[in-house]
């Protein structure tokens, strides 16, 4: 229970377990959070106050008296005047059945038993309670994970074996070296794709250094925010101004060519990312980048982006598009990058013809 719970930030509770289980998880979290010194906040100080509130929820005729006992054994005077006020309520005094288990469970303990009893009465006694509050202390799950990101991030570029437990890399471009540390960890639990590629025999695994394989290379900008979202479930790190080229990179991280949910998540998660992601990029997109983002898109066989680009492009200068002379030295203006080629300009154009049609036809 104590690791799920460092986990997921929950109690969660398997088949099987009792009170006493759930008690000696209280003990436990106590004890932690008694030997820190930033108790106001730590997560073992919420995970005994979510152990109190399952206790108190759980408590019924059947398990009073077990319940009763075991939170004297722990001190716990909040947990007994809970019974107290649930007997109370209950008003089962006249119940031989559970007269009998209540008995049965608090006979080592006569004063306990006796306040039970007189509680069952109607005579409600409070014990006095040193403090008054609580409320559950909020998760401190998402803090934990930025704080690794953060971490991770201070570590990019440095070898492996001068990171500490940070054990793997991801190679954003291999040309000028820029080097993304992560835990090897984190990425296996959140993608089936990267637990495939590091838990196997292959180079990677090993050497805990992951390529892209993508051409050309994603930006730097979209594997920070593909590596945010792995570890925080945010969509871009906070503080970095993300282009529509960079959220075209993150959805070819994301897809693959062609949009084929290349990191194997869930996928109803992978298409709100995606929905996500070509929201942002419409709204970062530049008239001016309207071609250059067309002819990326081309070459990442993302069909959603090249209509994006397209109707940029139309709404951004119409009359250039109806002048051939205009249109030819417009068009052409963004065509020097190195991974362009002479095919991908004829697929430029048929996707252009096509979409212009759509356009005029719409």
């Amino acid at each position: 229970m104590l690791l799920l719970f460092i986990y997921t930030d929950r109690l969660v509770l398997g088949d099987g377990l009792g009170v006493k289980d759930v008690f000696q998880l209280m003990t436990l979290a106590k004890g932690l959070f008694l030997a820190q010194n930033d108790s106001a906040c730590c997560a073992m100080r919420r995970l005994h106050a979510l152990c109190e509130k399952h206790v108190h929820d759980a408590v019924e005729p059947s398990n009073a008296g077990e319940i009763l006992s075991e939170a004297k054994k722990i001190g716990s005077k909040r947990l007994q005047n809970d019974v107290f006020v649930a007997l109370a309520n209950m008003k089962l005094l006249h119940d031989t059945d559970f007269i009998k288990r209540l008995i049965a469970a608090l006979e080592h303990d006569q004063e306990l038993l006796a306040m039970a009893i007189s509680a069952a009465a109607g005579n409600l006694q409070v014990l006095p309670v040193y403090s008054q509050n609580s409320s559950i202390p909020p998760p401190n799950l998402l803090r934990d994970l930025e704080s690794m990101l953060n971490t991770a991030r201070q570590a990019d570029g440095k070898p492996l074996k001068e990171t500490g437990c940070i054990d793997c890399r991801l190679i954003a471009k291999a040309e000028s070296k820029q080097e993304l540390a992560a835990h090897r960890f984190m990425l296996i639990a959140r993608s089936e794709y990267y637990k495939g590629v590091l838990l196997t025999s292959l180079a990677e695994a090993k050497s805990g250094e992951i390529r892209t394989s993508l051409k050309p290379e994603p930006s730097v900008g979209s594997m920070k925010a593909l590596l945010t979202y792995l570890y925080t479930g945010k969509t871009w790190p906070e503080g970095q101004v993300m282009t529509a080229f960079d959220w075209l990179d993150f959805l070819a991280l994301l897809d693959g060519p062609g949009g084929k949910n290349y990191l194997l998540l869930a996928e109803q998660e992978c298409s709100r990312l995606r929905t996500l992601a070509l929201r942002c990029l419409e709204s970062e997109l530049a008239p001016g980048d309207s071609w250059a983002l067309l002819r990326k898109a081309i070459i990442r066989q993302n069909d959603a982006v090249k209509s994006i680009a397209i109707q940029s492009v139309l709404k951004s200068s119409p009359e250039k598009c109806r002048d051939p002379v205009r249109f030819k030295a417009w068009s052409g203006a963004f065509a020097d990058m190195d991974w362009w080629t002479p095919e991908l300009e004829a697929d430029l154009l048929r996707e252009f013809v096509r979409g212009y049609c759509l356009y005029i036809l719409g």
